[in-house]
């Protein structure tokens, strides 16, 4: 992860720009081929799709017509780029695209065998880069801030490691199994063997062992428990109500600390890059408001949906999502 956090999310997203080729076989039911056209042509108009707007309402959504706004928004976000003299050269994409092999070794070889080409890679990479560009126009960080930013701050992930706990659990849903648990363990039967007995949880195949976690993952009063159990010792029996108001359910839980790890500093050197980056978005983000220059844009723009179905279905997705009155070439 370097100039985004989230550039996994970045690349699920960036699936829909791919494409097959329409006489490419997807699947075969009975001998009978699917292509890629018919695929493409089904997926297109699937009903029944949907985006939850502002409000919380949910606006019915085509994948066809998503595709399009997603499209005309990253050929929007790529054009302010070239106004502003901020287009991401192809070096930066390669460069990118080889600090995120670092840490993904197969992100190529993945990502070509779902069908996608490495010049769609490259895209989905220069799209990343020219928003963090936009984000962070006119903004500079120095490398004493930097420094600073890295002594003060402990974020987990940024310049310290996150505080762990590896667990055992047994998960049980009445209080007779309760009983039945606390008799094996008074008993003298190991915790991984009562587990893999009485445990419901879907870890008792291998004896309730779970982690290491990161304690931020976890329920806030679950962290209070095992902070007060010494490492080797087990907690009480913890209740946790899930289902809903009309079946709820208590699930009773036990916890066995098998270890724990204290927050530790990460090497500088290895951070600031992405400490930098931050700094820069965070900034960025009071500074540069990219929607809305994306939005300007867009209602100065010529866009020309020949669809015409899709057409009129852009103009009031835009007026629901955005709250833009735009008008279409065409």
């Amino acid at each position: 992860m370097r100039i985004i956090a989230a550039i996994g999310l970045v690349l699920t997203a960036a699936a829909g720009f791919a494409q097959v080729d329409p006489s490419r076989t997807v699947v075969v039911v009975n001998g009978e081929a699917i292509t890629g056209g018919e695929y493409y042509h089904h997926m297109e108009y699937l009903p029944n799709m949907g985006r939850i707007l502002e409000s919380g309402q949910v606006l019915p959504v085509s994948p066809g017509l998503l595709a399009i706004v997603e499209l005309v928004n990253r050929h929007l976000l790529l054009q302010l780029t070239k106004q502003k003299n901020l287009y991401p050269t192809n070096d930066e994409v390669d460069a990118l695209i080889k600090q995120s092999m670092v840490d993904d070794p197969n992100l190529l070889t993945n990502w070509i065998a779902q069908g996608r080409t490495e010049d769609e890679l490259k895209d989905v990479y220069r799209t990343t880069i020219a928003r963090f560009k936009l984000q962070t126009e006119g903004i500079t960080v120095s490398d004493q801030e930097v420094a600073d930013f890295f002594h003060k701050e402990a974020i987990p992930g940024l310049t310290v490691s996150p505080r762990t706990v590896t667990l055992r659990i047994i998960s049980v849903s009445d209080t007779d199994t309760e009983k039945a648990v606390d008799a094996d363990l008074s008993g003298g039967q190991p915790f991984a063997d009562v587990a893999k007995v009485r445990s419901t949880d879907v870890t008792k195949e291998r004896g309730g062992l779970l982690g290491p976690l990161p304690t931020d993952a976890l329920p806030k009063d679950v962290v209070q428990v095992l902070d007060q159990t010494k490492v080797g010792n087990s907690t009480a029996w913890l209740d946790q109500q899930i289902g809903d108001a009309n079946t709820p359910e208590t699930i009773h839980t036990k916890y066995l600390i098998v270890a724990k790890e204290a927050q530790k500093p990460l090497e500088f050197d290895k951070m600031k890059d992405q400490i930098r980056r931050k700094m820069m978005l965070d900034r960025g983000n009071v500074r540069n408001n990219v929607e809305k220059e994306i939005s300007d844009l867009r209602q100065t723009s010529k866009i020309d949906i020949k669809n015409k179905v899709f057409a009129e279905a852009y103009i009031q997705f835009m007026r629901a999502n955005y709250h833009e009155k735009v008008q279409l070439a065409g």
